[in-house]
């Protein structure tokens, strides 16, 4: 479960969720490699495992700023829990001491894999049964076919990501349960209601083309544009909080007097 983790933290063993005595040796060897907020003569409590060690630990992260402050060791659910926290805890702080190494050898990696995106103009592209296949594709999903393979590829590709993606049915499952919790909602769906709910009353367009079919397929373009702005948001977002939970997040050690370690 924790073996990509801890073989990238060089732990010298073995870790058993199962066990306790495993999950409490990885502890003291995180603390006294990795994390080392204690200073080494205060970390005698944590390594004796038989004098109220679960009183010891509990405290030890309170004051390593974990979430898991309320928590049984002796169940093993728990324990998966903390260890989880921990690893990547050790691993954000080896980052953080390491970051210029390892951004180098990330470069160096890419750089020797020669990482590009594919080319859509390549013969394997071009043969007729890949040509066929994604027109099938389209056709399932409702596209219709452009003379041009690499747009009918984007349609296809911005379709699948939009509506098959994991939120996509999160959200559609939601939805699902709202109508069948409505019988009155099922029974009384408007066959039109998609195509009179895009009205230049509901979304103005700003500007009239003087064809009701232009106005409402550029209303469409224009609900896309938005839906692509809010997702690219949404993505940044999530990017941000990612960032300010390694940047905005400053470990304090009181017996130090002092902000870090």
């Amino acid at each position: 479960m924790f073996e990509r983790r801890l073989k990238a933290l060089g732990y010298p063993g073995s870790f058993e969720p199962s066990n306790e005595e495993s999950f409490k040796t990885m502890v003291v060897w995180l603390e006294n490699m990795k994390i080392r907020f204690m200073k080494k003569e205060e970390r005698g409590p944590l390594s004796n495992f038989k004098e109220n060690w679960a009183a010891t630990f509990s405290t030890y992260l309170t004051e390593i700023g974990s979430p898991y402050t309320q928590h049984n060791v002796d169940s093993e659910e728990d324990r998966i829990r903390l260890a989880d926290w921990l690893l990547l805890h050790a691993i954000s702080l080896e980052y953080a001491d390491n970051a210029a190494k390892y951004n180098e050898q990330a470069k160096r990696y890419i750089s020797s894999k020669q990482i590009k995106p594919p080319a859509l103009d390549t013969t394997t592209y071009k043969s007729q049964e890949f040509e066929n296949a994604i027109q099938d594709i389209a056709k399932l999903l409702h596209i219709p076919i452009h003379s041009d393979l690499s747009i009918c590829i984007e349609a296809v590709e911005r379709i699948v990501r939009r509506k098959f993606s994991r939120e996509a049915w999160l959200q559609a499952t939601k939805e699902l349960k709202a109508v069948n919790n409505s019988k009155n909602q099922v029974e009384n769906v408007n066959p039109g209601h998609i195509d009179s709910s895009i009205n230049h009353d509901k979304f103005p367009l700003g500007f009239d083309t003087g064809e009701n079919e232009v106005n409402r397929a550029s209303t469409i373009l224009r609900l896309l544009y938005i839906s692509d702005l809010r997702e690219l948001q949404t993505r940044i977002n999530d990017a941000v909080v990612t960032v300010q939970g390694f940047t905005a997040d400053p470990r304090t050690n009181s017996k130090l007097g002092k902000i870090g370690r």
